[in-house]
């Protein structure tokens, strides 16, 4: 009897230590995502599951580059991304640093010598206008503001140029997609190949047709295209 008592104390006490050691345990788990396999929440957007470098280690990485004298592609790369991280900063000290570098960048970017790829290069134009606009419009300089939404406006217009590499890319001064192309316009423009190929491209074969008149005798598509109905129906008011 004594014996049972005793086993059943034993039992009886660890159920009640059991919860505590689970609960002990999960709070670890939440407190060292890392260790666990888990992302912790600065890793859960990142592709790379690595952090995002600070301000700080940008700024050492960038003064060992310029002090090794490495190629510009890897500084200027550094650059941008410290320019970037310096945009999105609360502090009207490193805002400014932010505006000043974006500018700095974008007149290096303007140049047809840059040492990066032309992708790259368009990319991160892109993205200091909206980060410099978005961090001029914090920083309540409106002129910058401006300046940076023309800029934006005047990327809208991109070219197959700005994203290929090699020699004498660019240099046309006509912006985006303002060139006419040859032949397009004018008597006869295109040529007869081009009209002939197209001729043939328009024509349906029979299966084509048969199977466009089963989708078009489709309820759905005839509610759609409004077939069979002859009133324009309800007005539409907006609400």
């Amino acid at each position: 009897m004594r014996s049972f008592m005793s086993f059943r104390r034993i039992t009886l006490s660890l159920g009640s230590v059991s919860p505590l050691i689970i609960a002990q345990q999960t709070r670890h788990q939440r407190q060292l995502p890392g260790q666990i396999g888990s992302p912790c929440p600065l890793l859960r957007c990142s592709f790379s599951r690595e952090a995002p470098l600070s301000v700080a280690q940008l700024r050492a990485r960038l003064q060992k580059q310029l002090q090794e004298r490495v190629p510009r592609m890897q500084s200027i790369d550094t650059e941008g991304q410290l320019a970037l991280t310096l945009a999105r900063s609360r502090l009207s000290e490193e805002q400014v640093e932010a505006l000043e570098r974006g500018e700095s960048l974008w007149l290096e970017l303007q140049g047809h010598s840059s040492p990066l790829p032309m992708a790259s290069v368009t990319g991160l134009r892109m993205t200091l206008c909206t980060s410099m606009r978005r961090c001029a419009l914090v920083a309540q300089k409106r002129d910058l503001a401006e300046r940076w939404t023309e800029r934006f406006s005047q990327l809208r217009h991109l070219r197959p140029d700005d994203f290929a590499t090699g020699t004498g890319q660019g240099n046309s001064g006509v912006p985006g997609w303002r060139n006419a192309r040859s032949g397009s316009d004018g008597p006869g423009a295109g040529g007869e190949e081009e009209k002939a190929s197209s001729r043939i491209h328009r024509e349906q074969t029979p299966l084509q047709q048969y199977r466009q008149e089963v989708l078009m005798d489709h309820p759905m598509m005839q509610l759609a295209f409004k077939r069979g109905v002859h009133d324009p129906g309800p007005r539409y008011t907006g609400d």
